[in-house]
């Protein structure tokens, strides 16, 4: 679908509904790249290292093997909850500012420790979720144009950053920012149809590289985990 592989060092956004497939598309990313010598990090803000590790336990990608190697590494990240304390508005948006910077950085300092090749953020949106005010929104979209600008400079092969897919207008983050900032876009699809559920991909984006428009698709499949089979 990208006509030989994503290009080296692109930051590729993953968006989709929830149940679309995302962490597994992720995890899969990862485990690969690791079965071929590049370590990867998972960085997931919302699901315990525990779930996923036994999410990846479902398929035959050896994640304990990856694990125990050290060439596959999962990090949680919370997100602090700010209290009101009574400052006053301006006081109130720099803190709100200060806690989603401070895990920014946070996650620069864990990546450039490990040295991982790929990197999973599950999700970038869920960097600001905690920047409640109007005048925050913009100094979020600053944030995660940060974030993505620093990910470029570490000399990744891949960073995934994931993104729930707004129910209502065309964006593709709810932030209505990052589309403009990464490389790529691959959206995962769920359709219900009459005779079920169906899922789909598509690649939207993809600098550096022609690909398909077409949608194609997808599957989950026992041991495999995600299958696209062209021309079905």
């Amino acid at each position: 679908m990208v006509y030989g592989g994503i290009p080296q060092g692109s930051v590729v956004m993953v968006a989709g509904t929830a149940g679309s497939g995302k962490s597994i598309f992720s995890l899969q990313t990862l485990c690969q790249g690791a079965r071929g010598g590049e370590k990867g990090l998972y960085i997931t803000f919302e699901q315990e290292p525990d779930d996923i590790i036994e999410q990846g336990r479902e398929f035959d990608w050896n994640i304990d093997a990856l694990l125990k190697k050290g060439s596959l590494r999962i990090m949680r990240m919370g997100y602090p909850k700010i209290q009101d304390n009574g400052s006053k508005a301006f006081e109130k948006v720099l803190e709100e500012w200060r806690l989603p910077k401070a895990m920014s950085d946070e996650i620069m300092d864990e990546i450039r420790e490990f040295g991982p090749k790929r990197v999973v953020i599950d999700s970038l949106s869920t960097l600001g979720s905690g920047m409640r005010s109007n005048i925050a929104d913009m100094m979020k979209r600053d944030i995660i144009k940060e974030m993505i600008m620093a990910l470029k400079k570490e000399n990744l092969a891949l960073t995934i950053v994931t993104s729930e897919l707004p129910r209502t207008g065309d964006w593709y983050s709810n932030d209505g920012a990052s589309e403009f900032l990464v490389d790529g876009i691959v959206v995962l699809h769920k359709l219900s149809t009459g005779m079920g559920t169906s899922r789909m991909i598509s690649i939207e984006k993809m600098r550096k590289t022609n690909h398909s428009i077409a949608k194609m698709p997808l599957s989950i499949e026992d041991g495999a985990g995600i299958v696209i089979r062209a021309g079905e």
